[in-house]
């Protein structure tokens, strides 16, 4: 009866410890996922940290004026980034692109994939359609001959930020209309 008592004994402490290190190894199992877990959600967290301090950045790079020329009842911003000014003067919008253009030079703007566009001297009148691009783009590649200069000048533009930047130069034009009826009061 005692060695039954062992035997039974033995089976109840051995199940006992299978059991107790199946949950072990359970909870390895799901020690090491949680630790997965976090480590893609600390990722994700950090990828989105990272964009939304890249589209800062972005917005932060373009240099946004605003101005109302009260003798010709004109409101004009600008905003701009290396060699690219974006301006909107009264309701029309023109991007330039470059300086100190050779008389009669053709320049050329691409937004990523879409299609090269051309200006004589670098001003895009109507530029609408192009800051819509500009929008949804990541990149402009631009090209202008300098005067005086046989290499034309090429350039790569990050995008990053423009739509927040469009949207500041947006509400800024639009406190124009309050700071222009003050000085006419």
């Amino acid at each position: 009866m005692l060695n039954n008592t062992y035997i039974l004994f033995g089976a109840v402490l051995g199940l006992t410890i299978a059991n107790a290190a199946g949950a072990a190894t359970i909870s390895m199992k799901n020690d090491r996922l949680g630790y997965l877990i976090q480590q893609v959600d600390y990722q994700h967290i950090n990828d989105s940290l990272e964009k939304s301090e890249n589209r800062l950045l972005g917005r932060a790079s373009w240099d946004i004026q605003c101005w109302v020329k009260s003798s010709e009842n004109t409101k004009i911003c600008t905003m701009r980034k290396n060699h690219i000014t974006v301006m909107r003067m009264n309701d029309s919008y023109s991007l330039s692109v470059g300086i100190n253009h050779a008389k009669n030079s053709i320049t050329l703007l691409k937004v990523d994939n879409n299609s090269v566009l051309q200006a004589r001297e670098g001003l895009y009148r109507d530029a609408q359609a192009i800051i819509d691009q500009f929008k949804r783009g990541f990149e402009v590649k631009t090209e202008f001959n300098v005067s005086h200069n046989a290499k034309p000048v090429v350039n790569e533009v990050s995008l990053i930020g423009f739509s927040d930047a469009f949207n500041d130069m947006q509400q800024q034009y639009s406190k124009l209309n309050h700071l222009d009826l003050q000085r006419r009061l």
